[in-house]
């Protein structure tokens, strides 16, 4: 989904029905959070991809949860997603490198030589850099796509800082890329991970990407995907 609401991703998801299932994820944090047993209609069974039933639901929410609501989308609202530059490289590789030593990955020469040059090796080749930036500024999310050919391109350095997780962030940001990737024209979307990372690879299973092997692998890696558009 990009800014306008008018891309639609591999899922058929309109960017409405994105803001939606965002919305989603945080009712469960918020019902969690507040220990409201009566935001369970917004917060069980829901879709990861915002189907029309989850919809229906939300939008038949109960009037005496509109407070909720606009609290669960301001703050979508309030994390700014906006393109990098070679400027935002401190930042960016702190946030990487520090996810990477929570799982008990190493950050290496070979797989992050991207982020020497982020203008160079991403935006000027085709593909884009991405970051979810924070209220405050700070910098708590990265999405890139790297291009490999006019046909496919990569999903590198999807990143989400510690105290952002479980937000629905992580949907947003491969939503985004989704959507990108369709609007710069590539037909297939590859990208390689570690079996450490759970939570990121569920996410990429549900949204239909399927395993492969690819003729390399980066050292920290021992799983790829890729999803073909249709």
């Amino acid at each position: 989904m990009d800014g306008t609401g008018q891309c639609r991703g591999d899922n058929g998801v309109d960017g409405i029905a994105a803001v939606r299932q965002h919305a989603v994820a945080d009712f469960r944090a918020l019902r969690l959070a507040h220990h409201d047993p009566a935001l369970e209609l917004l917060s069980t069974g829901e879709s990861l991809r915002g189907d029309s039933h989850s919809a229906d639901r939300l939008q038949s929410a109960p009037a005496s949860h509109s407070g909720c609501i606009h609290v669960a989308c301001d703050l979508i609202k309030r994390m700014q997603l906006r393109a990098a530059g070679n400027q935002d490289r401190p930042a960016i590789e702190e946030l990487v490198f520090g996810v990477l030593r929570e799982f008990g990955l190493s950050p290496d020469d070979e797989t992050d030589a991207d982020l020497r040059d982020i203008e160079a090796a991403y935006i000027r080749r085709g593909g884009i850099f991405d970051v979810l930036v924070s209220p405050s500024g700070k910098i708590v999310g990265t999405i890139g796509l790297y291009r490999v050919s006019n046909s496919t391109c990569e999903l590198r350095k999807m990143y989400l800082d510690k105290s952002v997780r479980g937000q629905g962030h992580g949907r947003r940001l491969l939503d985004h890329a989704l959507c990108s990737a369709r609007k710069l024209g590539f037909a297939r979307v590859t990208l390689e991970t570690a079996d450490v990372l759970q939570a990121a690879v569920a996410l990429y299973e549900r949204y239909g990407f399927k395993p492969y092997t690819p003729d390399h692998k980066a050292p920290r890696c021992d799983r790829a995907y890729y999803l073909d558009f249709a």
